[in-house]
């Protein structure tokens, strides 16, 4: 999951290193890195793709699912809108919305 999303905020302009974003912008989406990196041990843990026996509590369940919301929200109407204003690369993979 860190690797693909390394890939989507390269697509989406969204690298925290870069010059042109302020400060405040940077820290959110290094924020959101270390977000996903937590859902991705979350989900190794006690995902039932794995076969650990581990249960979540409630709260920190809901925890990881407002979490992959928000995360996911924010990505995709962060492709609408760099697709409406013409700013992702050509050639770059685009999905209709």
């Amino acid at each position: 999951m860190p690797s693909i999303f390394t890939q989507v905020r390269q697509v989406l302009n969204l690298d925290p290193s870069n010059e042109k974003l302020e400060k405040p912008l940077k820290e959110m989406i290094t924020g959101l890195i270390s977000t996903v990196n937590g859902l991705n041990n979350i989900t190794n843990k006690v995902g039932d793709r794995h076969a650990g026996n581990r249960k979540l509590n409630l709260h920190h369940g809901l925890l990881a699912v407002n979490a992959a919301k928000s995360v996911t929200n924010f990505l995709f109407h962060t492709y609408v809108y760099q697709k409406e204003k013409g700013l992702l690369k050509k050639g770059e993979v685009q999905y209709d919305t």
